[in-house]
């Protein structure tokens, strides 16, 4: 990278000084991190992650089951979902229709509310573990962990462990009284934990990822890092083929910095030049073993609100997606 940076300095400073200027006002910033890194690149890793992810994959499809059996759900979650529930009767059909897009690790909530201003027909749902994060320009009720802005009613802001709200909706999706469509997610919080040793911790590495892919609809995510958006791509097709599930059509692109990001993130890697990357799944058919996963899930694990967990055991680890 220094090379590479070395090089590329020579050859500007040989410029002309009309070439500079001509390239400072014209030159589309799109393609300037192509030239350039920004404090904010990260470098592929230096050996091949694909090894380890595929076995990685295979565990935790096989270990999923063993995993919604003894996962924790925390108190907060719980009483996050039940607000959530208790709010979605209240809330009026959009043109006929009462679509619901999952905004994963929304942080501020900055992404929700652009998502809602792009989406105006949807319902947007935020989640973030962080109250600090989420009570920054507004306040939640006393004691409660949902958020609904009243000068913008199609915007629900949560405070909840991301993939414990995820198995409990992922319960509730069949349900007679669900009467939404998840027609979106969104990952736009940039996760990506460089070393290899973290590949666990990435979102695709965690065990509640076929519970991710399992609520439905368009799945986005969206990363300075293109080797984490490259190797996402490959963790769901993966897992995908694990499962038994029709491909997924997919597309990648790179995001135009001529327009606004849609999360903080994006506006700060644009501000300074640095290339972002995103990578789009549209849903595969709903097929049998998919209802027969979300029908494990309702018996199983969630039982009127409150997880059931054989001899109260803890969960190993904190996952989280944000």
């Amino acid at each position: 990278m220094f090379r590479q940076f070395f090089l590329v300095t020579i050859m500007l400073l040989l410029l002309p000084r009309q070439t500079l200027t001509f390239l400072h006002t014209r030159s589309p910033p799109l393609h300037l991190p192509r030239l350039l890194s920004t404090q904010y690149t990260i470098d592929p890793p230096s050996r091949n992650e694909t090894v380890k992810l595929l076995p990685l994959l295979s565990r935790i499809h096989t270990n999923k089951q063993n995993f919604l059996a003894h996962h924790v759900v925390p108190a907060h979650t719980i009483a996050a979902f039940d607000s959530f529930k208790a709010l979605l009767p209240n809330l009026p059909s959009l043109n006929g229709a009462r679509n619901l897009i999952l905004d994963h690790g929304c942080g501020t909530g900055t992404s929700t509310y652009n998502l809602a201003a792009l989406h105006p027909n949807h319902y947007v749902l935020g989640i973030d573990r962080s109250s600090d994060r989420l009570s920054r320009g507004r306040t939640f009720p006393p004691d409660s962990h949902l958020f609904l802005d009243p000068s913008n009613p199609r915007v629900i802001l949560l405070r909840a462990e991301i993939s414990s709200f995820m198995i409990l909706l992922s319960s509730f999706l069949t349900a007679p009284d669900f009467s939404f469509t998840v027609t979106h997610q969104k990952i736009y919080y940039p996760n990506p934990y460089p070393p290899t040793k973290l590949l666990s911790s990435r979102v695709y590495g965690l065990p509640s990822f076929p519970i991710l892919l399992s609520l439905g609809g368009e799945i986005e995510l969206r990363s300075n890092w293109e080797h984490y958006v490259d190797q996402f791509s490959i963790a769901v097709q993966a897992l995908d083929e694990l499962e038994q599930r029709s491909p997924r059509p997919i597309s990648k692109r790179v995001l135009p910095s001529a327009a606004p990001g849609v999360s903080r993130f994006e506006d700060k890697y644009f501000k300074c030049n640095e290339a972002c990357f995103g990578t789009t799944f549209l849903p595969p058919p709903l097929t049998n073993s998919r209802k027969r996963d979300r029908r494990h899930v309702r018996r199983g694990v969630v039982q009127t609100g409150v997880h059931s967990v054989p001899g109260e055991r803890k969960s190993p680890a904190n996952y989280e997606l944000s």
